[in-house]
């Protein structure tokens, strides 16, 4: 009981489990159920109910810092959501400059994160649309966003580590060569466009609209 009691008192203990509970959690999920490619209704619904648990426990950790970004948003929309809309537009900019600059360097830009999750849209549409419209702009934003945060007081240095990690975490896993963590430069960058866009009006509102337009745009365009 003690323990409980620190941890819901001490924001960097707080952004620790969250953090080690996001990569702890697909590990898992992954040892009781099969591959999104070959799951059944069945165990996209477990999934489902999972994301939704993940969601909650994370919010409801953070849950008087939420009540003050509801106030925010309520007080001033309009900045909240601009910022949101204005740094996804820079994301959408960014991400194939980064692109360009890849292959200028002749390094392989083939992007497997993005390639399985255009074929699992094919696969199971509905949940991947929760996936990556819902869950991962709340989730990502508390764990990349709001810990790196509330752990680092010098803005700047925020943002880059945020962006670093962010960018890190989503080609470590398919890495085959040291050169291959260049692949990390589109994420690192968009990571940073998001972690400016919280640092922006310190409401992390702001990086849930930049990721979840950002997501909502790559998703319609893969469509046409």
């Amino acid at each position: 009981f003690y323990f409980v009691v620190i941890i819901m008192n001490n924001k960097l203990t707080k952004g620790i489990l969250v953090f080690v509970l996001y990569l702890l959690i697909p590990m898992i999920i992954g040892m009781f159920l099969p591959s999104l490619n070959n799951s059944n209704l069945l165990s996209v619904l477990v999934r489902f109910i999972i994301d939704v648990g993940v969601i909650a426990l994370f919010i409801y950790l953070f849950k008087d810092d939420f009540k003050e970004y509801n106030k925010g948003l309520v007080k001033n929309p309009k900045k909240v959501i601009g910022v949101g809309l204005l740094f996804a537009l820079f994301a959408f900019i960014a991400m194939p400059i980064c692109n360009i600059i890849l292959h200028v360097l002749n390094v392989s830009a083939s992007d497997t994160n993005n390639d399985t999750i255009n074929t699992l849209y094919g696969v199971i549409p509905l949940y991947m649309m929760f996936q990556t419209l819902i869950y991962s702009p709340i989730v990502e934003g508390i764990t990349f966003r709001k810990v790196f945060k509330d752990a680092i007081n010098n803005k700047w240095l925020f943002i880059i580590i945020s962006g670093f990690v962010f960018g890190l975490y989503h080609i470590i896993y398919n890495m085959t060569s040291l050169t291959q963590i260049l692949l990390m430069l589109p994420y690192f960058v968009v990571g940073m466009l998001y972690a400016g866009a919280y640092s922006k009006t310190d409401n992390i509102y702001s990086a849930f609209i930049a990721t979840f337009v950002y997501n909502l745009a790559v998703f319609v365009i893969n469509l046409l």
